[in-house]
């Protein structure tokens, strides 16, 4: 392996490997993140956004599956995405059908003809709450890099709520195609 790389299960904490991970990338600047089953999906967004939560901006970019079929991330340090000023906010739940926002994803970032080859545009922002969302919304994101064929990238923060203090923190994951 060329980065070290995390292994993410459905039994993971989250916030114990979201510090180790800051320390490493303050040292290498690049790892990578590959999700074991299919319930650790739920799990790299937060992971991400616990990073994040820091004065560090680290950066998810999609990678191809591999022989083993396992989804995988490489996160890198201070890596620079040109995000739009003010990106399309989709709001993500558990129940939302994940291909369908693939496509509203893929559709808002995909370079159109009649725009002379430029996109619609290259961020959409995801704001989402709760394990279920997250599992969804990661697996909407791997979709739209299929779809676009293109170099996808998103920066997950936590976002503030609107009703102060809440036990489950809000995500905005800015999602660019670079």
């Amino acid at each position: 392996m060329l980065f070290e790389t995390f292994n993410v299960t459905d039994k993971t904490d989250v916030k114990a490997l979201a510090g180790y991970m800051s320390g490493v990338l303050d040292q290498s600047r690049i790892v990578d993140l590959k999700l074991m089953t299919g319930k650790a999906r739920s799990k790299a967004l937060y992971i991400l956004a616990y990073i994040n939560a820091k004065e560090v901006r680290s950066t998810a970019q999609v990678l191809p599956r591999q022989r083993d079929g396992r989804f995988r991330l490489r996160i890198i340090r201070d890596f620079p995405v040109e995000e739009d000023a003010a990106p399309r906010v989709l709001r993500v739940g558990a129940n939302t059908n994940s291909t369908a926002l693939a496509n509203l994803m893929a559709y808002r970032l995909r370079s159109a003809d009649s725009l002379n080859g430029e996109s619609r545009a290259n961020t959409v922002q995801l704001e989402l709450q709760g394990t279920g969302a997250s599992s969804c919304a990661l697996m909407a994101v791997e979709k739209a890099h299929c779809i676009t064929s293109r170099e996808i990238s998103f920066v997950v923060r936590f976002a503030q709520s609107d009703e102060g203090q809440d036990e489950r923190p809000i995500i905005a994951a800015t999602v660019t195609a670079t």
